[in-house]
């Protein structure tokens, strides 16, 4: 009887510490996004003046979270782990009620840009991780203790979960689940003007996402990126941007030009762009760029209206490279970037899951 009830406990703990690990890590994968989601938040609650800190403070709760997760799978730690969970699915269950109620048009971000829920499906998914951990923690202490090698399965999960909290950091995100992901088509403003103009061109297809690149002059010039091959630098904060960094960005955009691409710099104006890079310089708003590539200065390549793949700052390709990507295809270079990248995200994800439950 001891052995069932333990069962069901420890079912019930995995099944929560499951959701959190895999939500703490999707939004560690994508630590801008989880940012944005989280300024979001504050701006809703009238805490505006804190979206200065709402990057670092939504890297800390994905790392609680994923951390959390970790420790209600091994089953180290439990009553420290079962507090905390309490206390994240309280908060959580207060907002996400809140959020129902008064239905603002923002995503809850409970999975970061990879599932999208509605206000009532998220509070209700609280209330399930309700229902279960209250299962699993009904009694005080556990009739078994955890073995030994749980505690050395957490501890090689959480320096795995730093050490892909760190690349996250660095690089843009393994998997892209955002509406400018590897291999999407982009809306050509230009074409959508015509198809309304003309009949027998049909109607543009305005489920695609859009840039809305402008020119000096404020006109819409989308189809300078949709038609050949692009490489399009995104500077959604070029004040950040320190001077070695522009550095490099002027030899991506004259190394794609060199290789026979379009060179575009993108920014939200004209302030602390150097004067050297004008000839290349278009805008858009912040948050199009902050879409389009996760990286402050990272390059995208758009061939024929098709995003074929994503660097970030510092990381782009040299001439000949890019070169012999123009001439082999967008195709290849989008299968096998984004297969890669993805088999990476899973067997990460997949080993630790293993470790915490194998070891």
């Amino acid at each position: 009887m001891n052995d069932l009830i333990e069962g069901i406990r420890r079912t019930c703990a995995v099944t929560v510490g499951a959701v959190f690990f895999i939500a703490g890590m999707l939004k560690l994968m994508d630590p801008v996004g989880a940012g944005l989601v989280a300024s979001e938040y504050l701006k809703f609650f009238h805490m505006g003046a804190l979206t200065a800190v709402s990057k670092p403070a939504a890297i800390l709760l994905a790392l609680t979270e994923t951390l959390t997760g970790a420790a209600l799978i091994s089953g180290v730690w439990r009553r420290i782990a079962a507090w905390v969970t309490l206390a994240l699915l309280g908060i959580f269950t207060v907002i996400t009620a809140i959020l129902w109620a008064l239905n603002p048009a923002m995503d809850c971000g409970c999975f970061g840009e990879a599932v999208h829920l509605t206000h009532f499906q998220s509070f209700a998914k609280n209330i399930v991780l309700l229902i279960l951990s209250a299962i699993a923690f009904i009694q005080k202490d556990s009739i078994f203790g955890p073995r030994p090698g749980k505690y050395a399965a957490f501890g090689m999960t959480a320096a795995a979960v730093l050490a892909f909290s760190i690349f996250s950091l660095r690089d843009i995100p393994l998997v892209d689940f955002t509406a400018f992901s590897p291999g999407c088509q982009i809306m050509d403003t230009w074409s959508s003007m015509e198809a309304d103009a003309d009949f027998d061109a049909g109607e543009p297809d305005t489920s695609l996402p859009i840039l809305s690149i402008r020119d000096g002059f404020g006109e819409y010039v989308d189809q300078t990126a949709a038609d050949g091959d692009v490489l399009v630098v995104s500077a959604y904060a070029p004040e950040k941007i320190s001077q070695t960094g522009w550095s490099g960005i002027a030899e991506a955009l004259e190394g794609a030009a060199a290789a026979g691409m379009r060179p575009i710099l993108i920014t939200p104006d004209i302030d602390n762009v150097p004067m050297t890079l004008g000839e290349y310089l278009c805008f858009s708003d912040i948050k199009t760029l902050m879409t389009l590539n996760r990286s402050n200065g990272g390059a995208t390549w758009i061939s024929d209206g098709i995003i074929s793949a994503k660097w970030s700052s510092g990381k782009v390709p040299g001439q000949s490279e890019l070169a012999e990507m123009a001439d082999a295809g967008a195709a290849d270079t989008i299968t096998s970037r984004t297969s890669h990248r993805r088999i990476a995200c899973e067997g990460i994800m997949l080993g630790c899951f293993a470790l915490l439950l194998l070891l």
